[in-house]
């Protein structure tokens, strides 16, 4: 995935199209954009840990958001909901990897005042550019 921020819905899963059960309630298989990784999955998951409707995606798999739904009619609101969950976890993993990027760098920051050879040697280190 390039960057979290763009993994969005972006339709239904063509093998799993949505089926009228007799119980009364449809079966919905939304497609994300791209495959999250295990984290975010996670994350996604514990939103709806106590949903009324359940919601929830394959920490394995990582690409395809299973719920369903009592009627037809509530399919768009339903998927409106899942569009601003899945733009909050985005921004939650999001600032979760800013922090802890934040938090490497003030380690190497520490690192990089002392004093004598050790001291140019994590200087250097702290100043690479991995991108």
């Amino acid at each position: 995935m390039k960057n979290i921020k763009d993994l969005r819905i972006i339709g239904i899963d063509s093998a799993r199209p949505p089926k009228i059960r007799a119980e009364p309630y449809i079966d919905l298989v939304f497609r994300l954009s791209d495959k999250a990784n295990k984290e975010w999955c996670q994350d996604f998951n514990m939103i709806f840990a106590r949903a009324d409707y359940s919601v929830k995606i394959d920490t394995v798999e990582c690409l395809y958001i299973e719920t369903w739904v009592r009627t037809m009619n509530e399919i768009p609101g339903h998927l409106e909901m899942l569009k601003e969950k899945v733009s909050e976890c985005n921004q939650k993993y999001y600032d979760r990897e800013v922090a802890r990027s934040q938090a490497s760098m003030s380690i190497l920051n520490d690192i990089a005042g002392e004093q004598g050879a050790q001291g140019l040697l994590n200087d250097i280190l702290a100043k690479l550019n991995y991108d």
